[in-house]
């Protein structure tokens, strides 16, 4: 018995191996290969391309869409929108689509909705418009005397009139540069940056005043008050007047200080119209001196460069350094003497300050006998301030009207070019009728005094000019 079994299961066996090999031959055999099943072939669930919508800007402002929907479907959108229905059967079908929140910039918001559809879906853009917006702030500009052009930026989303007031001042072009809001669709934004140019014509009289008005209906106009300065013409056949620039390191508590500043004083009346100064009042003196907050850093700049500082009593005399306590009038003369043979003035420099309604608005000329790149620095100074026990202070900086440390200008051999710069008159000035405006000019030069040290700066005063607000200078020559 135990040998039929035996043979039984072999018998089973072989025939398992049978089978094996034949599904094997089945899976191999090319004439056997079944075909691949084919690819269904897609049902087109919308049948109309969803264009973009547009939307009012208010909350709950509603746009409908008609769309052809070849299955059922449901819809999903930006958290800003709503659409009803959210989901139907196929066919025709009208979505009420709904803003949730309001719109309230001025550029267009752009958002989507997409319908899923079976296996399909199409995604429709909406754009919310933005609030009606003209986007340009009056304001007061100053304008050198020579004829330029002059340009205004600004932004809007509804149409505007400009107009000009005088005929000196004509709007030359309006150009307007958009962004696009939708690519595919050739959607642009509605609210666009435009360049205003204007063409100021030279002024050979006094000083004059215009206007440039921007206005849109049922909105609030925007004026752009400008302000002219004579056109100052310069004599290049001339030399121009050579003025040396004292910047002047003190503190109120500096006993000598103030002698140095009388030793100074004395030869600026031997020497009349040589000499400009602006005091750096530091911090360390308190009060109502030392509110520019300026002085200290530069004062901290100019010992950083190895000088030494004994007490404060210092100068920058055309970039070069002076202790100033140890000396009498007559080295302040040798300095002036040295100045003006060998460092003759390249520019000449014409300006009117004026002061009213809180701002302080300077018309530079500066004309130039080379074509150079210069520093221009320009300083607000206050007379007769006091706080120190020994006397008034005069000339003490209050603000720089430049940008912080000054700007690089570029001028042209025998041409006068304008600047106009304006800065509201700091709250701590005491006395308005007491201030005055400083512009210096710097040039790159090396040099070394015969008379004093050097600082080993690389850039030397080439000008200055001192001019009392509400008042002009002319170009001055030398004899």
């Amino acid at each position: 018995m135990m040998t039929d079994f035996r043979k039984l299961i072999l018998g089973l066996t072989c025939l398992a191996g049978m089978m094996t090999a034949f599904v094997a031959c089945e899976t191999v055999d090319p004439d056997n290969k079944p075909e691949p099943n084919p690819e269904p072939t897609p049902t087109p669930e919308v049948t109309e391309t969803v264009p973009a919508v547009f939307i009012g800007a208010e909350q709950n402002a509603t746009a409908t869409v008609t769309v052809e929907i070849g299955a059922d479907w449901s819809v999903s959108a930006d958290s800003w929108l709503d659409v009803q229905p959210a989901s139907g059967q196929a066919g025709t079908v009208e979505l009420t689509l709904t803003a949730l929140e309001a719109n309230e910039a001025a550029a267009e918001r752009v958002g989507s909705f997409v319908i899923t559809a079976g296996e399909g879906g199409v995604k429709g853009n909406v754009v919310q418009n933005g609030i009606p917006a003209l986007t340009i702030a009056s304001s007061n500009v100053v304008l050198g005397g020579e004829a330029q052009e002059v340009e205004f930026i600004f932004s809007a989303n509804v149409d505007f009139d400009v107009t000009s007031d005088v005929d000196w001042i004509k709007v030359l072009d309006v150009a307007a540069d958009s962004v696009i809001l939708i690519e595919d669709e050739d959607i642009w934004s509605s609210n666009k940056t435009y360049t205003l140019l204007l063409d100021v014509t030279a002024n050979e009289g006094d000083i004059r005043e215009g206007s440039v008005t921007v206005e849109s209906a049922g909105m609030e106009s925007a004026v752009i008050a400008i302000t002219q300065s004579k056109q100052i013409v310069a004599d290049f056949s001339r030399d121009f007047y050579r003025r040396s620039y004292v910047a002047k390191y003190s503190a109120t508590w500096c006993g000598p200080c103030y002698i140095a500043t009388e030793y100074l004083h004395s030869a600026m009346n031997m020497i009349p119209g040589r000499i400009e100064v602006a005091s750096y009042m530091l911090s360390s003196s308190g009060g109502r001196l030392s509110d520019w907050s300026g002085a200290d850093d530069e004062f901290n700049q100019l010992y950083s460069d190895g000088l030494t500082e004994g007490g404060i009593p210092f100068m920058i005399w055309n970039n070069y350094g002076v202790l100033e306590g140890a000396y009498p009038p007559a080295y302040f003369i040798r300095l002036n003497d040295e100045t003006l043979e060998l460092l003759p003035a390249h520019t000449g420099i014409a300006a009117t300050v004026n002061a009213a309604e809180g701002n302080v608005d300077v018309f530079l000329s500066v004309a130039s006998t080379e074509s150079a790149d210069y520093d221009l620095r320009i300083f607000l100074l206050e007379d007769n301030l006091s706080g120190s026990s020994y006397g008034v202070t005069n000339d003490v900086i209050r603000a720089e009207i430049t940008p912080e440390g000054g700007e690089t200008v570029s001028l042209t051999a025998d041409e006068v070019t304008g600047f106009s710069y304006s800065c509201e008159i700091p709250s701590y000035v005491v006395d308005e009728s007491q201030l005055h405006v400083m512009v210096v000019l710097y040039r790159s030069n090396l040099f070394s005094s015969s008379v004093t040290f050097s600082t080993g700066y690389d850039t030397v005063v080439d000008n200055v000019l001192d001019i009392p607000v509400n008042s002009t200078i002319e170009f001055e020559y030398e004899e």
